[in-house]
């Protein structure tokens, strides 16, 4: 039998390379099923030489599947922060979206960035963010604090007796008419 010859990357289209670093990252794992989606949604854009203008804007998100621009906004917050993605223009109304880049890709150096980004850009930089929360914020304690946990609480160690008070209340009639406090009386 003859040997099937495979073909080239090239003949199967266009397909945005991203590394098993990306995937295996702490980062990755802890981001949101939208965050993740956004990601592969953001990266499909990805070309040679368009990194730094991605969009991840409402108008090319909804064309791609997204139907809640707070679920969108969310995740592209969500990405920023992890540092998988990076923005390189604010955007701003009535026409004009934000721009991003892929930071596991090099910054294409493209007219247009907002001014300080190519010297802050971080390649990598999911890598060196954390999602965690900073010590001291990932535990609230809600018990008392030390030195308060002992005092337990427990019943008196005499009896509890019962207070007699004079009623206002008639106590003739019968049983069954009689107030329920009076009836009580009756009877102690």
């Amino acid at each position: 039998m003859g040997r099937i010859k495979e073909k080239p990357l090239a003949s199967i289209g266009q397909f945005t390379p991203v590394p098993h670093r990306v995937m295996k990252s702490d980062n990755y794992m802890s981001l949101s099923h939208t965050a993740a989606r956004l990601l592969w949604d953001i990266a499909a854009q990805w070309g040679k030489d368009n990194n730094g203008r991605l969009l991840a804007s409402w108008a090319k998100m909804s064309a791609r599947g997204w139907k809640s621009a707070d679920t969108l906004h969310r995740a592209r917050t969500e990405l920023v922060k992890a540092g998988f993605i990076y923005q390189t223009v604010q955007g701003h109304r009535p026409n004009k979206a934000s721009w991003y880049a892929i930071t596991w890709f090099p910054l294409v150096k493209l007219n247009g960035y907002d001014a300080g980004v190519e010297k802050n850009y971080r390649r990598w930089a999911f890598e060196n963010t954390s999602l965690k929360p900073m010590i001291g914020q990932a535990l609230v304690a809600i018990g008392p604090a030390i030195g308060q946990g002992s005092n337990t609480v427990s019943p008196t160690i005499s009896p509890i007796t019962a207070q007699k008070t004079q009623s206002s209340c008639p106590t003739i009639g019968h049983p069954l008419e009689i107030p329920c406090t009076e009836a009580f009386k009756q009877y102690a």
